[in-house]
């Protein structure tokens, strides 16, 4: 991060600019399930992002709107273009940002994105884990039918039928 120089106060002894601001996260916000799950690069956006808004023109009665871009991001956060871009993406995703205006490449269009802060996060939940109770189930049905099955005598010898689908649902030491 880049450290300014501080600034002196004016005539009331209060601070005049940039220097001393801070964001503020509300504590239902830092324990809200989409918090807890943003990863180190989405936190430090969204603590810019929250700066960023606190600052943004809010002149017409709507919400504010704010520009983060790349440059900003490698110079404020220290952060590359993709992982910026990835961050993005996780917060919006997760409900705490949105796109105003979709920007693009300058010399295409010119414009930068422009985004707001949203409340969404308040309804997001994590994906379900994934379940491993069916193969669970598969094993123990294909164990209990290997139980019952009887080997087939071919040619005076002793076969077991065995499937592509035993050696994919059983772990390597109980395939054979």
């Amino acid at each position: 991060m880049m450290c300014r120089a501080k600034q002196k106060p004016d005539a009331r002894g209060r601070s005049t600019g940039a220097v001393g601001s801070f964001s503020r996260v509300d504590l239902d916000m830092q324990k809200s399930a989409a918090f807890q799950s943003l990863t180190a690069s989405a936190l430090r956006i969204l603590i810019w992002a929250l700066f960023r808004n606190y600052n943004a023109n809010k002149a017409d009665g709507s919400r504010p709107k704010f520009t983060m871009t790349n440059a900003d991001a490698k110079r404020h956060c220290c952060m590359n273009p993709s992982t910026f871009t990835r961050a993005k993406e996780e917060l919006s995703e997760k409900g705490f940002l949105e796109w105003a205006q979709r920007g693009g490449l300058k010399g295409v269009n010119g414009v930068c994105s422009t985004y707001m802060l949203s409340g969404e996060w308040k309804k997001w939940a994590p994906p379900p884990k994934k379940s491993s109770t069916n193969l669970l189930k598969a094993r123990e049905a294909l164990k209990l039918q290997k139980q019952q099955q009887e080997t087939k005598t071919m040619h005076g010898k002793s076969l077991r039928v065995s499937s592509q689908l035993d050696r994919f649902l059983l772990p390597t030491s109980q395939a054979h």
